[in-house]
Order: structure tokens, then C-alpha cells, then sequence
């Protein structure tokens, strides 16, 4: 079987820059939704909304070799799943991680001069 290094691709490098574009712009939303969320306004809403943001991020940063930023995402998309079920985490533990999704996401950003 071939192993193919999906990075070297041609055409990949434009797909990982609109990724980071599409980032920056996701997470200007995730941000604000996470503020809706310790306000106590639309708080089931709010998290629909990241749970979304998040489910699009986990598999395409993958993909495009961002994998520490897409476990991450899945494990915040999880734990508000679960969170929403009435399971753990709290939902101080689950701001808390969502917070350190953002933080991990401006990094890359800054990674990438944006």
C-alpha cells in the first residue's frame, strides 16, 4: 500500500491559508459564543453554535496537519455533547476548556501572522 504525504500535494499549501483564514474568522464567533455562554443569555444556543464550529475544525485541521488544534476541537465538541446530556464536565470545567481551545487557536494564528 502507498502512503501518500497529503501535505506535499500541489494546491495544499492554499487550502492550509484559507483554513487559517477561515480560523480567524471562526473563532472571532466561537469567542463571542463563549462570552454568550458565561452571561447566561441563550446559553443552549451558544453552545449549539461552538459545538458546530468546533465539529467543522476537528477533522479538516487534521487533514491539513494541525492535528493538536483538531484533537482539541474534538475534545471540546465532545465535552459539550456530554455536557448538554447533564454529564461531566461542569459547565465551569467546560468554559475552561473551550478557553484553552481559543488560546490554542490564537497561537496558530499568531503562528501564521495573522
Amino acid at each position: 500500500m502507498m502512503n501518500i504525504d497529503i501535505l506535499s500535494l500541489p494546491g495544499v499549501a492554499a487550502i492550509r491559508d484559507n483554513f487559517i483564514i477561515q480560523l480567524e474568522e471562526r473563532l472571532a464567533r466561537f469567542e463571542t459564543l463563549c462570552y454568550v455562554s458565561m452571561s447566561d443569555q441563550d446559553y443552549a444556543v451558544a453552545l449549539d453554535e461552538a459545538c458546530a464550529i468546533l465539529h467543522k475544525l476537528s477533522g479538516t485541521a487534521g487533514t491539513l496537519g494541525f492535528a493538536e488544534l483538531g484533537d482539541k476541537a474534538r475534545l471540546c465538541e465532545a465535552g459539550i455533547l456530554s455536557h448538554k446530556a447533564g454529564n461531566v464536565p461542569s459547565r465551569q470545567d467546560l468554559l475552561v476548556s473551550l478557553a484553552e481551545f481559543a488560546e490554542m487557536a490564537d497561537d496558530l494564528l499568531e503562528q501564521h501572522g495573522r
